[in-house]
């Protein structure tokens, strides 16, 4: 059999030990996922994928070939309760977090979900680790809760993981955990996902955030900073502090103002920005861009913030912030500084700035 055909047999059996391992998930769903990035033949004997593979199909298709061929150096059960990583990204203009379980140190399975006060997850923004429990209902369906301690050291648990996410993201996070579990090298699982085309660009964004959770970890290891010896003369250990990027003298010409001339008429701006980064040990030791925040990114995302009128430039500093702690999960504290040059005060001045410094 080549590694691109299978028997639809082999594809339930797939969707059966998935749904083993997640004990309430819904196995002719997880059917219907796998197949539908395959061409079935209309016996429905075989699933092929095209002779050049698209990225969905790779994905699938190492998912399959580690789960019939049984690499499973985790045939243990899995433990009850879990250490756990937590990571909030931006989906569209939707606040998410992933939390990430963590099995001796690898990532071993993935749960997201919206956080939000109403329906989503509500979890304090200090969070950033803890513990995935397994449970059992009283009706003998499985639970996923996350627990963690708040800074008083009290220990807080949010009921029903698994209850709390849209199903389609839910079944493609099984998939994912499939692979984490089968122990699949965390780096080709990244470029695996990284390069996915789903269906809508929503999806997509998802995706990217769940991305973004699985690099820190890989590269990074556990939630401390990672202790790195260098050669020189003499051997010694090194801990690095949180890297700080500037950004300086951003020219911009924008529509902000109290009054409406200046918003139709626009005026010169600049900006200043200071961001720190935590982690930065790959950028640093590897030269690896994952570590540290793209300037150019940092720009544009910049650049579109400007774009839009406001009022005051302290809301126009607040929304920005808020774009960077939303796009970058290592930033830690930025401090903006935006001036307007020349503005209509009646003195004679080069410019009038805010500065806002924000940090998790």
């Amino acid at each position: 059999m080549s590694n691109t055909t299978f028997e639809i047999g082999e594809i339930k059996k797939l969707a059966h030990e998935i749904a083993q391992l997640e004990n309430n998930a819904d196995e002719a769903v997880l059917f219907q996922t796998l197949c539908k990035h395959f061409t079935v033949d209309p016996e429905g004997v075989y699933a092929y994928a095209p002779h050049e593979e698209t990225p969905e199909q790779l994905l699938l298709n190492g998912l399959m070939h580690l789960a019939l061929e049984q690499i499973r150096d985790v045939t243990e059960r899995r433990p009850q309760t879990l250490e756990c990583d937590v990571w909030r990204f931006q989906n569209k203009k939707e606040k998410w977090v992933a939390f990430v379980g963590l099995l001796d140190g690898h990532p071993y399975e993935i749960f997201t979900g919206l956080q939000d006060d109403d329906e989503g997850i509500v979890l304090p923004k200090s969070v950033n680790a803890g513990w995935i429990v397994k449970n059992v209902n009283p009706d003998g369906t499985t639970r996923y809760d996350f627990s963690f301690e708040n800074r008083r050291g009290y220990k807080t648990t949010v009921e029903g993981l698994s209850g709390r996410f849209n199903k389609e993201y839910w079944n493609y996070a099984k998939l994912i955990s499939g692979v984490l579990r089968y122990r699949m090298p965390v780096d080709n699982v990244i470029r695996l996902i990284e390069s996915l085309q789903l269906e809508n660009d929503t999806i997509n964004t998802w995706k990217a955030g769940v991305v973004r959770a699985l690099k820190k970890i890989c590269h990074r290891g556990r939630r401390h900073r990672r202790k790195r010896q260098f050669n020189d003369l003499t051997l010694r250990l090194m801990t690095f502090e949180p890297l700080e990027i500037a950004l300086r003298n951003l020219h911009f010409y924008a529509h902000h103002g109290v009054l409406p001339q200046e918003r139709e008429v626009g005026a010169h701006f600049t900006l200043n920005l200071w961001l720190t980064v935590e982690h930065a040990e790959p950028a640093i030791e590897e030269d690896r861009l994952e570590g540290t925040i793209s300037y150019a990114d940092v720009y544009e995302l910049a650049k579109e913030e400007m774009g839009r009128p406001s009022q005051l430039l302290e809301h126009v500093a607040g929304r920005l912030l808020h774009q960077l702690f939303a796009t970058y999960p290592n930033l830690v504290e930025a401090t903006c500084e935006l001036s307007k040059d020349n503005p209509p005060t009646g003195a004679k001045c080069d410019g009038c700035a805010v500065t806002l410094t924000a940090h998790r």
